[in-house]
């Protein structure tokens, strides 16, 4: 979190850029010099004060090198004058005015003619941040009589809270070839520097590309698209910062510019940071967004001076530390809740947000009035001058932008060994059902049967067995493994397993259901399996037991049967049988709650009457019928139509075989 809102940073950014300048006492003939005065100063406005002839002999007297308020003029805000008379040596080639830092807005004569303006004076005022500006006097003015310098300055109240009024370094006169190579020299000085802003630049810019990449391998993990969209506004918020030290530039628009962009980033911030701890959006959350919003929304009230500047500044630190608050706040819960990303971080965010904090405290006075505190602030402002100036407030800001790059690419690059793992189990999964889901389903004398099953996702816990026994007998199995992936799978395999095992030697299915039962305890993890097995006799009669599952339709109504508990939850569960007959041309379907628990878009279940109504279908319209409505759970759907006696039935097996 960079503070770049409140007013006083960013004079002081503009004012800071200008080197201490050496005061001569007079013009030499050199081909450039300093104009530190004495100037004659007055407050007050009058046309008549750029004249050459005017009599400014009752003046004040006034050095170029400090503000006037640091001159006995404290508190004064509006318009003002300075004017300096000026005997020139002999130069060759044309003459320039360079201005170093001058507040607020002003304009400069010379002889009476007015030759440059920076910012616009009343009664149409507006405050342009500027330095080192070059004024070229034009070649008609007489050289060879003394100049009359004029400099109509205007100081804008919001800023006499912050810095002084008026001429804050001596103005040059010279050559404009030796002023011109002089201000690229002190261009090169303000770049070097805000070299570590142009590192912070570059260093967003990377970050950014860095987030949206991820975001683009991984468009689900909004945490990626979070962090990325924030570093391209940071990233535009510290070219602001490049652009106000290095540039002429509209306060107002500048300031608006520099307050959305930080509190936009803020926002999208604290967006990615409860994304990334898995966090809901709580008191913390709110608390950071509010503040700010707030940050952006306070410049209106300030520039219609509904509160004083020491009001806004105020409510703009306060505004500041409640959002790092709220940040490291919810890292530190993060914490709390074991949130390995949030044991990470919490470190240089703490670091930054406390070099945040102290940051505007150094404003206070009495950092100027101590020692030791004036020694810690200077050396705070500026952590290190090797190889370039560094402060401790973008190092901190750069240790936490790093860090949080260092967490997301070992969150990406656990989520793909993560992947990687789960492709594995459910290639396995997916290899374990083809072999127990049947793929062709035998053919028994007497009976039509079609068998469809669709899984929600790769490798569902539906599972059934159509077994052939001696003559027209067969064993139905119909069930449902709570879970999904390979456990489910193994478990699925467990039971299909034990099912054939027992149906070699019992044909009873409470026996069987029993038997699966009493094995199955202490394997499930906490899971549970329903299943209906059903044996059918060549005659047509049913024996059923049901461990907790649907009970099936016998030509669309369902049948009444007793029920026990699902599998693996007690070991002293009992499945008693049920009895009934299927006739020539019935037609028994049995289905998973898959069908049942299907769901519109607008919530509804497909329910018990549907089923019902349906269960007359073939299994592939009963199964499709349930995809179409909402499909949200594996779908078994097994229909068994009986179609002659298993006398009939044995003779049309043996045709079709001849």
């Amino acid at each position: 979190m960079t503070r770049l809102l409140a007013i006083s940073f960013l004079i002081f950014l503009v004012r800071s850029i200008s080197p201490a300048q050496k005061v001569q006492p007079e013009v030499k003939p050199v081909p450039m010099a300093e104009l530190n005065g004495p100037w004659s100063f007055h407050t007050g406005d009058d046309p008549a004060w750029a004249d050459p002839e005017f009599n400014d002999s009752s003046w004040s007297r006034i050095e170029a090198a400090r503000s006037y308020e640091e001159q006995g003029f404290k508190g004064y805000s509006g318009t003002a004058w300075y004017r300096l008379r000026v005997n020139l040596p002999q130069w060759n080639g044309p003459l320039a005015l360079e201005f170093p830092v001058v507040a607020d807005s002003y304009q400069v004569f010379v002889n009476g003619r007015q030759i440059g303006q920076v910012g616009s004076m009343p009664p149409h005022e507006s405050v342009v941040l500027a330095s080192q500006m070059i004024f070229p006097i034009p070649p008609e003015i007489d050289m060879q009589a003394p100049l009359n310098i004029a400099v109509r300055v205007w100081h804008w109240h919001r800023f006499s809270a912050y810095e002084g009024g008026g001429l804050e370094a001596p103005p040059r006169i010279g050559t404009l070839a030796t002023i011109t190579e002089w201000q690229q020299t002190q261009k090169h000085a303000r770049y070097w520097v805000e070299t570590d802003a142009t590192i912070s630049l570059l260093a967003n810019l990377l970050t950014a590309f860095a987030g949206l990449a991820l975001f683009a391998l991984r468009p689900k993990e909004r945490e990626y698209l979070w962090f990325g969209a924030a570093q391209v506004v940071w990233a535009v918020q510290v070219g602001l910062h490049i652009a106000l030290v290095t540039r002429t530039v509209p306060f107002l628009a500048m300031e608006l510019a520099i307050a959305s962009t930080v509190g936009l980033a803020m926002i999208l911030n604290v967006e990615f940071f409860v994304t990334l701890l898995s966090q809901r959006k709580r008191v913390l959350y709110w608390s950071a967004v509010v503040s700010a919003m707030l940050l952006v929304f306070t410049l209106g009230p300030s520039w219609l001076d509904w509160f004083s500047d020491a009001q806004y500044s105020t409510a703009q630190m306060l505004l500041e530390f409640i959002y790092g608050a709220c940040v490291t706040a919810m890292f530190y819960a993060g914490v709390r809740q074991g949130n390995i990303e949030a044991k990470l971080l919490v470190a240089p965010f703490t670091f930054s947000f406390v070099c945040n904090t102290i940051e505007p405290l150094m404003a206070l006075p009495i950092f100027d009035r101590v020692a030791w505190l004036r020694a810690f602030s200077a050396r705070f402002d500026q952590l290190t001058s090797w190889p370039f100036p560094f402060r401790t407030v973008v190092l901190a800001g750069d240790i936490a932008m790093f860090s949080v790059v260092a967490v997301l690419v070992f969150r990406y690059a656990r989520s793909r060994t993560d992947e990687e793992r789960m492709s594995g189990e459910l290639a396995a999964a997916r290899a374990v059902q083809q072999v127990l889901v049947p793929e062709r389903i035998p053919t028994v004398p007497g009976f039509e049967i079609e068998c469809v099953y669709e899984p929600a996702g790769d490798v569902g816990g539906d599972f059934f067995q159509i077994i052939p026994l001696s003559g027209c007998e067969l064993l139905v199995v119909i069930g449902d493994v709570s879970g999904k992936g390979m456990p489910a799978a193994m478990t699925v395999s467990l039971l299909v397993g034990m099912v054939r095992t027992l149906a070699q030697t019992i044909k009873s299915p409470g026996e069987i259901l029993s038997a699966i039962n009493h094995n199955m305890m202490g394997r499930t993890s906490g899971g549970f399996t329903t299943c209906l097995i059903l044996h059918i006799s060549d005659d047509g009669a049913v024996t059923a037991a049901n461990a907790g599952h649907l009970a099936p339709y016998l030509n669309g109504r369902e049948l009444h049967i007793e029920n026990g508990l699902p599998l693996g939850l007690a070991s002293s569960a009992e499945y008693v049988e049920s009895h009934f007959e299927v006739a020539p041309a019935d037609r028994l379907t049995l289905l998973t709650d898959g069908v049942l628990e299907a769901r519109s878009a607008n919530g509804e279940l497909l329910g018990f009457e549907r089923a019902a109504s349906m269960s007359t279908e073939s299994a592939a319209r009963i199964a499709a019928a349930a995809q179409r409505f909402g499909q949200e759970d594996d779908i078994t759907v097994l229909s068994l139509t009986r179609r002659s006696s298993c006398s009939e039935g044995l003779q049309m097996v043996e045709a079709a075989s001849a």
